[in-house]
């Protein structure tokens, strides 16, 4: 091992380039997946809303959310928002905000589906409720008033500010009502949505050039430090041999000699050309891959770790 490194060493520089690229290039190819999860679940379910809690609310908007959540809550809520002609629009919006933002619309949800039971509502129908399709702003304004007059909603409130709430499910609540919001605002959805999937749409194109251009990069350089490293062995092979006797010459035989110098200097130069790529991509790969299944659900983590491991 300590004559590879050796013949390696001049080629120092290319190795280093070519672990760099190859680094980008596995962090480039577990970007992929995400960006074309996010266009599916962000741009076309989710209506392209990024924001984990609206950037624009009107008025009456503005009351309805404040009405599910606890004076605390509300005064906090409030506080993030300036209101520039008529219209509240973010101003300082936080991880805390977006919460506080999120529970109130799970709680909502979860009032308006019981409530909705109580009256005697279709499954159906209460499956739509839900999924807030086919609502409108009135409708959801109005169950709103209703449920805000019931004088057991303060602690209703309290009660629910304490439990434990999934942040997932309360999140993606979150997004359906910030896109009623905004067409109760005024605001054009559709073209949120498309300049959304463009935007991301471009930066899949973008980044799929890009790992073409590092995938042939790597090769070049891989083939490069291939070459130059079977050349300098071949040249010490070739020395060595010029120097051996008779005698060493008649030991080893001249086919030997010629096949050490040829076929199996070829079979070292092919190794090192395979495992700069592999020896190094695929480690990134794995740790790459365990981080990103570590941050989507850390229960489910382990499956992909035991993978690699075996």
């Amino acid at each position: 091992m300590s004559k590879v490194l050796k013949y390696l060493k001049p080629f120092s520089l290319l190795l280093i380039l070519a672990i760099g690229l190859l680094s980008a290039q596995a962090i480039g190819e577990l970007t992929m997946p995400n960006l074309m999860s996010d266009i599916v679940n962000v741009g076309l379910q989710g209506g392209g809303i990024e924001e984990d809690a609206p950037e624009e609310l009107t008025p009456q908007a503005m009351q309805f959310l404040t009405s599910f959540m606890t004076q605390a809550n509300a005064d906090k809520f409030r506080s993030a928002y300036v209101v520039i002609d008529g219209h509240y629009t973010a101003d300082d919006i936080t991880p805390a905000t977006s919460g506080i933002y999120n529970q109130a619309a799970y709680f909502f949800m979860q009032q308006a589906l019981a409530y909705m039971k109580q009256m005697g509502a279709a499954q159906q129908q209460t499956k739509t409720a839900f999924n807030l399709d086919d609502v409108n702003m009135e409708q959801l304004y109005q169950m709103g008033g209703m449920m805000a007059a019931d004088p057991t909603l303060p602690g209703k409130l309290e009660q629910a500010a304490k439990a434990p709430v999934d942040a997932q499910i309360a999140s993606q609540v979150g997004k359906q009502m910030i896109s009623l919001f905004y067409k109760d605002a005024g605001l054009d959805t559709e073209k949120i949505q498309r300049q959304y999937i463009y935007r991301v749409g471009a930066k899949m194109i973008l980044l799929a050039l890009g790992l073409g251009l590092a995938a042939v990069c790597v090769s070049l350089l891989s083939s490069r430090i291939a070459a130059g490293f079977s050349r300098n062995l071949r040249r010490a092979v070739f020395t060595k041999v010029q120097n051996f006797s008779k005698a060493e010459i008649d030991r080893f035989s001249i086919a030997s000699l010629i096949t050490r110098s040829t076929n199996d200097v070829q079979q070292v130069q092919m190794v090192i050309l395979m495992g700069i790529r592999m020896l190094v991509f695929a480690p990134i790969m794995g740790i790459g891959g365990t981080i990103m299944a570590l941050r989507k659900s850390i229960g489910l983590s382990w499956i992909i770790a035991l993978a690699i491991v075996i």
